[in-house]
């Protein structure tokens, strides 16, 4: 009993610490919010009010649901949106914690035993467990997305408590529990659309529960012939028809302004998989699926090394769950690995999914770290219990290393928070060093750049659209627009790494904008570098070396999306007089 408190007692000291690190300066931008999806879902809100009787809001880029969660506190308040849906993210990916908690002794549990053995061997299971707590805890992705107001903390925790009760549906399939799952389902789907994919997780597990009434003794054919009647019972319609009628109510407009709804969706499917050419989404050209997640978008969210063995555990549970899936159905052999292949089931999902798109934000691959987290924690922690000597002391090891290394790399990262916003401290630099007769050129489309209105004055500020210099549409006449806006401005301000690192790389597909960078950072348009801005961390500032881009905590580098939101790089350049 003591030693069942002190785990107790060390779980809740990391779920308070993973709290703090989640809640720790929300208001990160001091009120400028440079995040463009958090401005989308704060305009969203402040179209609908409840008293005028406009509840649509007219944005389907998500569900409605957490719209209107944030509404009913915020009344449309732009600013107030923005702040309580950060909170809301914070909270949520705080109980996610807990949720991880539960999940992770439920698998232990069932990967480790075989059915009917002994639970002796698993007296180690709270602390595995606590560890796939600390992992999340410290998760840089899970950290950084607690501090956006945008959806990936509410679908974490959604298909979190999905999974969780999923696990109690399995092993107690009574009628409330089909009522759980199918409230957090219809709800998952009135936050995001993409999480239809429950609906088929949801019709495995039914199709499990029906099959766990079979004994050796039923007669096979007998059953096969009456199966579709046990299959359609009313548990089942029940919960169908209770998710439809949650999923309606939370998000009535996608068929009352169902035209506005189809376009968004035609519109958002067809940037996802690149069909549709748009600016936001240049950096993807020429980047392989599924690779590019490996080598830039996992490696910022959970650091490099627990991405390969994650990613390697998925797969191990993947061949598991088919090898005793199989025995399961056929043979009736092998219940108790049920919640992994539930389990594996959802995870796999939607990260899959997700790992075949031509975009590849970061914020894309969030609801999938607790799952690749928990998958590596059982998967070593059964290696670590098998018979030959040499894997039990590699699985044990790499349990050890890779988790100190996670920890690690997530701690560096909140750090970030400690210090002021680049764009900022930018503007307030820019305004004490610039006389009041300059003037600057920016770049548009970049949220950053409004820090430096305030700052110097927008009517100073001239923002170029360095995307049009290799659209093949007036390509010179764009040049002698840029070359015209140099020799005007005094100075040049880069708001972050958002344009310049894809014409480097693509300098064939953007050969102007190639030039005109490589020109203005070698100094050959007549300007010098007169002052950077960036967010490093705490080891990087003890150190004095990089710790990032081709350190070691990224051996190449970050994914776009993970840096320019709320780390980004802002130079500043000056005319060379």
């Amino acid at each position: 009993m003591k030693r069942f408190s002190k785990y107790k007692i060390l779980l809740l000291l990391i779920i308070l610490l993973g709290a703090f690190l989640r809640f720790y300066n929300l208001d990160w931008g001091n009120q400028n919010f440079f995040h463009p999806d958090e401005r989308n879902i704060a305009i969203a809100t402040s179209n609908i009010n409840f008293i005028r009787g406009d509840y649509n809001p007219d944005f389907f880029a998500y569900g409605s649901f957490p719209i209107y969660m944030i509404y009913i506190v915020s009344k449309g308040d732009f600013d107030t949106s923005l702040l309580f849906g950060r909170l809301l993210s914070a909270i949520f990916s705080t109980i996610s914690l807990y949720l991880i908690y539960f999940i992770t002794k439920n698998l232990l549990f069932s990967i480790l035993l075989k059915d009917g053995e002994s639970i002796k061997k698993t007296n180690k299971i709270e602390t595995y467990s606590i560890l796939a707590v600390a992992l999340a805890a410290f998760s840089p992705g899970l950290i950084q997305f607690a501090h956006f107001t945008t959806f990936e903390s509410f679908l974490t925790f959604e298909y979190l408590l999905f999974t969780f009760l999923a696990l109690k549906l399995l092993n107690k399939p009574s009628f409330l529990n089909y009522v759980f799952i199918a409230v957090i389902m219809g709800l998952s789907v009135g936050t995001k659309i993409v999480s239809l994919f429950l609906v088929a997780v949801f019709l495995m597990i039914h199709f499990f529960v029906i099959l766990k009434g079979r004994t050796d003794d039923t007669n096979k054919l007998k059953f096969i012939i009456k199966f579709p009647f046990k299959f359609l019972n009313n548990k089942f319609f029940s919960a169908v028809l209770l998710s439809i009628l949650i999923f309606v109510l939370t998000n009535p407009f996608i068929f009352l302004d169902y035209q506005n709804f189809r376009n968004s969706l035609n519109y958002e499917s067809s940037v996802a998989r690149g069909t549709l050419p748009v600016f936001y989404t240049q950096q993807f050209l020429e980047t392989i699926p599924f690779v590019y997640q490996v080598l830039y978008v996992f490696p910022s969210l959970i650091s490099w090394p627990l991405t390969i063995f994650s990613l390697f555990a998925l797969f191990y549970l993947i061949i598991y769950c088919l090898r005793y899936g199989l025995r399961y159905i056929f043979k009736n052999e092998s219940k108790s690995k049920l919640p992994i292949i539930v389990f594996t089931l959802i995870g796999l999902g939607y990260t899959a999914f997700h790992l075949t798109m031509f975009v590849k934000w970061s914020r894309y691959m969030v609801p999938s770290i607790p799952f690749l987290i928990i998958a590596f924690v059982i998967v070593l922690v059964n290696l670590s219990y098998k018979r030959h000597k040499m894997i039990r002391l590699i699985s044990k090891s790499t349990l050890l290393v890779v988790s100190i290394f996670a920890i690690i790399q997530g701690l560096n990262f909140f750090t970030i928070y400690l210090k002021p916003d680049p764009r900022l401290e930018a503007a307030k630099w820019l305004k004490e060093y610039s006389n009041n007769s300059d003037t600057f050129a920016g770049e548009v489309y970049d949220i950053g750049m409004t820090a430096f209105n305030g700052a110097v004055g927008n009517h100073r500020i001239t923002e170029y659209d360095y995307y049009n210099l290799d659209d093949g549409i007036n390509d010179q006449a764009e040049l002698e627009s840029l070359n015209k806006l140099m020799d005007e401005s005094e100075y040049v301000i880069v708001p972050a790494e958002r344009i310049y690192p894809t014409r480097v790389r693509l300098k064939d597909e953007f050969p102007n904008g190639y030039r005109h960078y490589e020109q203005l950072f070698e100094g050959e348009l007549g300007f010098v570098k007169v002052a950077e801005f960036t967010r490093t961390t705490y080891l990087e500032d003890l150190f004095d070396i990089s710790f990032y881009s081709g350190g070691i905590f990224m051996p190449l580098n970050y994914d776009e999306t993970f840096r320019v939101f709320d780390q980004p790089t802002v130079t500043i350049f000056k005319k060379n007089t």
